[in-house]
């Protein structure tokens, strides 16, 4: 069955909450490709999402020019396990689009642009909408149920005041680790800039309990390290 997502984006709540009985129309871009692209025609059944868990099963009742879904059945979808968090110092340009997009897809349920001492993009308010809009893109292509969000960039020092189950760093020349405890709720995953993080700030990380974690063999670009670590953790951590 189809899913599409309705909502304004995923980091905010949904136009109105799903019910039995309720119409919702999708955006003019989801239309058009469900008729199409997909061939979706009025009476086929499909399923949508809104970025806050909600999941509702419904029919086609209009196609063009804008499709209509009249629903159903509504159920909430519980979010992944654990809350994956990534701090991550910005690639340049379209690779942070990227990046962006890759993390949304994977599962990441919020990401910190941070500043370290060798960081050389700050993300503005305007790339900050820019990412906004390509994490509602992506969750509209992967269906996700929950929002992915992305806070206000803050320094790495800032991160003492959050609050997490497990926190790791990714290190070339980390420890080998093995597979997080399954029964952690919430981590933190901190990945540093191209020139990576200074001694001082790798002492500063394993003072505030992060554990080092070298899980490739080569140093890495921001974007690799970001996608790989997240993909690992997800992959290896089957709480679905």
């Amino acid at each position: 069955m189809r899913r599409f997502y309705v909502g304004q984006s995923p980091t905010q709540q949904a136009v109105a909450a799903f019910s039995a009985g309720l119409t919702v129309a999708l955006d003019p871009q989801q239309s058009k490709h469900a008729w199409k692209v997909l061939r979706m025609q009025t009476g086929d059944r499909v399923e949508l999402v809104d970025g806050t868990g909600q999941l509702a099963v419904g029919q086609i009742t209009q196609c063009k020019p804008v499709m209509t879904v009249e629903i159903q059945e509504v159920s909430q979808v519980p979010p992944l396990l654990p809350r994956i968090t990534l701090a991550c110092a910005m690639p340049k340009g379209g690779r942070a689009d990227d990046m962006v997009n890759q993390l949304c897809q994977l599962g990441v349920d919020e990401l910190i642009p941070i500043s370290t001492e060798r960081s050389v993009v700050e993300a503005k308010p305007n790339k900050l909408d820019r990412f906004e809009r390509i994490i509602a893109e992506a969750s509209k292509q992967c269906g996700r149920t929950h929002g992915m969000m992305i806070s206000q960039p803050m320094d790495l020092k800032d991160l003492a005041q959050r609050q997490f189950d497990e926190k790791r760093i990714g290190l070339p020349t980390g420890e080998v680790i093995d597979v997080p405890n399954p029964e952690i709720q919430t981590m933190l995953m901190l990945i540093g800039p191209e020139g990576g993080f200074t001694d001082d700030e790798i002492q500063w990380a394993l003072g505030q309990g992060f554990r080092s974690w070298q899980f490739a063999p080569y140093v890495l670009r921001i974007e690799t390290a970001a996608v790989a670590s997240v993909a690992i953790l997800r992959t290896t951590i089957k709480r679905y």
